[in-house]
């Protein structure tokens, strides 16, 4: 918890200095994996969406 303006800053970054496909999974993995963040996990919510739906609408509901 917590990482998402350190992510967000490298994937500007990445995209606007570095040129990097920011679209791409593995790239989107190996950020998440260099903040700190577990690759498989990333990967696994990349390519299913509503894997953390449910826990999303309960933190929504209770805001």
């Amino acid at each position: 918890m917590g990482k998402d303006k350190e992510l967000a800053e490298k994937l500007f970054y990445s995209y606007y200095t570095d040129a990097k496909l920011i679209s791409d999974h593995d790239t989107l993995a190996d950020f998440a994996e260099s903040i700190g963040m577990n690759r498989d996990e990333s990967m696994a919510v990349l390519y299913d969406p509503s894997k953390y739906a449910n826990e999303v609408h309960s933190d929504e509901a209770t805001q």
